[in-house]
């Protein structure tokens, strides 16, 4: 079926290329063998008819006559009509040569959207509005260009990888790139895209770091509460607290204590977490009574 429509393209292609001798200033015999020339191709490779059928040599004949019969006005407008049905079947062909163009090559944008990492080859397929499980670039980039995209797709890998060479553009794997930076490329260099995946430029709020504490159920946050709590105890006696009274400890003298068993040990401790951690005391005591 393919070839059939390959057929038809480069035969409408052949029989219009006769019609561009015609212009303004082209003389009736002009006009006349252009036509003549545009409907036959290849009778010039058989001047002497031989292996032609008696139909074909008749059909030739009768086009020769009536086109002797015509004035320069009328031969004009058979030029204008044969160039407008040539150049609807080539419109035809394309079309159905062009099959990345068929509504079951769309983008699934759910699928693409939830994926994390696109590869080369994909992201160039999906940046020109196809889907890449449907329309695979290397099978893209050899098809001839009956349209526009496969000389499109070629171009955006050249200019994709000349983004890679230069750091513009910098892949997260040896093959993979992230999507959302990749967008924002585009965007940058002014390129097109599908606006769908304009989503990946909303800014994105930024998330609370969650504490160990928080990460854990609420029995093993007890648990682990009330650990903190005895831990805490263990530190006070061993700094010289008397907790004997039940007394509540003094977590300040306890932070500081510990500030400088961390610091005799040559480890940091920010302020956020001196902070933190005279929280997590607090905590511990009240879950063991204290």
């Amino acid at each position: 079926m393919k070839k059939d429509f390959e057929g038809a393209y480069r035969w409408a292609y052949k029989q219009l290329i006769p019609l561009g001798r015609v212009d303004t200033t082209s003389s009736c015999s002009e006009v006349r063998e252009a036509l003549f020339d545009s409907m036959y191709p290849l009778h010039k490779q058989h001047r002497n008819q031989e292996g032609l059928s008696p139909e074909y040599v008749s059909s030739v004949n009768e086009y020769r006559a009536s086109l002797a019969g015509m004035a320069l006005e009328a031969l004009v407008e058979c030029v204008e009509e044969r160039r407008a049905s040539l150049n609807g079947k080539i419109v035809e062909a394309k079309k159905e040569l062009a099959w990345w163009s068929k509504p079951g090559c769309s983008i699934d944008f759910d699928y693409w959207l939830a994926m994390e990492l696109w590869k080369a080859d994909e992201m160039i397929v999906l940046s020109l509005g196809l889907d890449p499980r449907k329309v695979k670039y290397k099978v893209l980039e050899k098809e001839p260009s009956y349209d526009s995209l496969p000389k499109k797709a070629k171009d955006r890998y050249q200019i994709t990888l000349a983004g890679e060479r230069a750091g513009t553009l910098v892949p997260r794997t040896a093959i993979e790139f992230d999507p959302q930076e990749y967008i924002q490329w585009l965007k940058s260099k002014g390129l097109d895209y599908p606006k769908e995946f304009s989503v990946l430029l909303a800014p994105v709020a930024p998330v609370e770091p969650k504490s160990a504490v928080q990460e854990i159920g609420n029995g093993e946050r007890e648990n682990l509460l009330q650990t903190i709590g005895l831990l805490t105890l263990c530190v006070a006696q061993l700094g010289g607290e008397n907790l004997n009274n039940g007394s509540r400890p003094n977590k300040s003298a306890i932070a500081k204590k510990l500030k400088g068993l961390i610091s005799e040990y040559g480890l940091g401790l920010s302020g956020h977490a001196e902070s933190s951690l005279s929280k997590r005391f607090k905590e511990g005591l009240e879950a063991i009574g204290f």
